[in-house]
């Protein structure tokens, strides 16, 4: 799953996963150096309640058991690893 900074989507699904997934889900949440309450990106996105910036996002996810890779160029060895887990 790949989630960004802004709206309440990633705690819902994180919710949803929690009640009904089995199998391992990786996410990678971007925008962690983004400010608080600082408009960002092409969808203006603004970090203004709680679970809205990437680190609560991540979080979030991580209390539900969801395994967030912390950038996007660890997705490959973060899915290789929670699946070699999993085995």
């Amino acid at each position: 799953m790949i989630g960004k900074i802004g709206g309440a989507q990633e705690a819902e699904a994180a919710e949803y996963i929690r009640d009904h997934v089995k199998k391992p889900v990786v996410a990678y949440v971007a925008g962690l150096t983004a400010p608080k309450g600082r408009r960002m990106g092409h969808a203006g996105a603004i970090i203004s309640a709680f679970g809205e910036s990437a680190s609560e996002k991540v979080e979030i996810l991580g209390e539900v058991g969801v395994t967030v890779a912390p950038s996007p160029s660890e997705i490959g060895s973060t899915v290789a690893e929670v699946l070699r887990q999993a085995a």
